[in-house]
């Protein structure tokens, strides 16, 4: 399987919860089960509390 990563604005909508195309399955899978995920999840959460969002 050949992994797309997504460019700049569609990863910005993934971070705050946007779904990705079938095309990106791929790197989805890579991003939850990579070994940093737990602190990169983190850093997501904390980035929207500072700014307000839910």
């Amino acid at each position: 399987m050949e992994v797309h990563r997504p460019g700049p604005l569609r990863w910005l909508q993934y971070v705050y919860g946007r779904r990705l195309p079938d095309e990106y399955r791929g790197w989805v899978l890579h991003d939850a089960t990579a070994r940093t995920w737990l602190l990169r999840f983190a850093v997501r959460i904390s980035s929207r509390r500072c700014r307000g969002w839910p």
